[in-house]
């Protein structure tokens, strides 16, 4: 009996096949990469207006608990990065 890859894994391997020559191996390069360190102690409004936000995830996350962790694709991450470039020159001014 065989068992389903993590949902890591299965964007580690789906990123090898990316027809680029140099896309795929960035991707697999940066899902290498340990989870960033944003704080769980404190409430962001990011997170409060997500649809999927829940009370007690919040709670526990506040109380210590481990988070979720889901590594975004490597669109997904540009578009992250540029907003957050974005937030940051806009707060430098």
């Amino acid at each position: 009996m065989t068992t389903a890859p993590s949902k890591d894994l299965k964007k580690f391997l789906d990123a090898k096949k990316t027809d680029t020559r140099l896309i795929g191996p960035i991707e697999r390069h940066l899902l290498r990469q340990p989870e960033g360190d944003r704080s769980t102690t404190v409430l962001h409004p990011s997170e409060m207006i997500k649809h999927d936000f829940c009370n007690r995830y919040s709670y526990y996350l506040l109380m210590g608990n481990k988070k979720k962790a889901d590594k975004p694709n490597l669109r997904l991450q540009n578009i992250f990065d540029e907003g957050h470039f974005i937030h940051a020159k806009w707060q430098q001014r």
